[in-house]
């Protein structure tokens, strides 16, 4: 099917498992967040086609209402990402193409999808990602160059692709709008705190009820010189950057462990310097060391299982996010958790989101009411 070349084509995937607690909440979040999607790319001027990609009856149906025009796939338990993205690139004949995780994007405005939108048509050779190396929503013209690629089993690695197919990779500004996604129940949090300009999925958070004490402490150290936060995990220089210019607390980061979920094989562990402190040292003297002198925690505890080899179930990695042990088999992931809960200062267990855009949505929330010239600001750097 042949498309003019000046009209973008929105493609959305969104996939949905489960049925505990965290992961029925997780779900409807990324339902919500979809069909807001949907909604306002119909209101663009630059795109004729919708195409939406996912096993949920219920957001296909939504979806429809949403927008009649809108085609659709029913995704399903074979369902390979890549292989379905490349079919559809083909078949709908798509030149230019923004594609969005149905768990990205969540804060983005119509505003923000136009302008990506029109870049995207008037700019050729160009892949615009908001993040490279770990892709939640991307943009590319001529679409049909990526077929000469094999397809990526997950969204995150279409940066990568686009550069083998020979794209010039541009990358958004990191920050919160490019970076908060949900993978994990425990980001819904920070988002239902902070807001987002969604409509469904706003009303959606307000109505679940989520422990969001930790949070508020953390940010309350955010502005507070005399706090000492501490982040370990996959955290990236971007992030890092970010706290020393907007946060006023002192900040311990240890990174490690960036790219080993896309590289590590089955059931492979993967050294750590995090893994190695909790594993010899138990997890109620491991937050001792990290917390020796601070004040409070993020903990990426993906890193901590991928220094195990053996993943936990996703039910299981999900209400250990929620601080919820009782819920846990007996094990390493229920040990950590419980000292967790119980450690005299806040700790915040997630995943990668956890280090990354949730930072970025917390620093900005947290300084909402401040003075802002209390922040600790590097002074501008003049040539000598």
């Amino acid at each position: 099917m042949k498309r003019p070349k000046g009209k973008t084509a929105v493609v959305i995937a969104s996939g949905v498992t489960g049925d505990t607690y965290p992961e029925e909440a997780l779900n409807g979040a990324i339902i919500e967040n979809s069909v807001d999607l949907l909604e306002i790319s119909t209101q663009l001027d630059s795109v004729d086609l919708q195409i939406l990609l996912s096993n949920s009856d219920e957001l296909l149906s939504r979806g429809k209402k949403i927008s009649p025009d809108l085609r659709t796939e029913k995704t399903t338990e074979d369902f390979h990402f890549g292989e379905s993205l490349y079919k559809t690139i083909e078949g709908y004949g798509i030149t230019n193409l923004l594609y969005l995780g149905g768990g990205s994007g969540l804060l983005l405005e119509g505003v923000d999808l136009e302008n990506l939108s029109r870049r995207i048509i008037t700019e050729e050779t160009i892949s615009i990602s908001n993040n490279f190396y770990s892709t939640d929503f991307f943009g590319v013209s001529p679409a049909g160059m990526m077929l000469q690629t094999s397809p990526p089993d997950k969204d995150n690695l279409l940066g990568w692709k686009s550069r083998e197919a020979g794209f010039k990779p541009v990358e958004l500004e990191r920050n919160a709008k490019t970076q908060v996604d949900i993978d994990s129940p425990g980001d819904l949090i920070p988002l239902k705190e902070c807001g987002t300009p969604h409509r469904r999925l706003s009303d959606y958070l307000s109505s679940l009820e989520l422990d969001a004490s930790r949070y508020r402490d953390i940010e309350e150290q955010l502005t507070r010189p005399e706090s000492r936060l501490v982040v370990a995990g996959r955290i990236g220089a971007s992030t890092w950057s970010y706290l020393e210019k907007n946060a006023a607390c002192h900040v311990d980061v240890y990174s490690e462990g960036r790219g080993s979920y896309a590289t590590r094989g089955n059931k492979e562990s993967i050294p750590s310097l995090l893994g190695s402190i909790f594993d010899n040292k138990g997890p109620e003297a491991a937050l001792e060391t990290l917390l020796s002198s601070g004040t409070g925690l993020l903990l990426d505890t993906r890193v901590i299982f991928n220094y195990y080899g053996s993943w936990p179930s996703r039910r299981e990695r999900f209400w250990s996010d929620l601080l919820r042990p009782e819920e846990l088999g007996p094990g390493y992931l229920k040990d950590l958790t419980e000292s967790i809960l119980e450690y005299d200062r806040p700790v915040i267990p997630g995943g990668h989101s956890l280090v990354s855009g949730a930072l970025y949505l917390m620093t900005d929330r947290a300084w909402k009411d401040q003075d802002v010239n209390q922040v600790n600001v590097r002074p501008v750097t003049l040539p000598i």
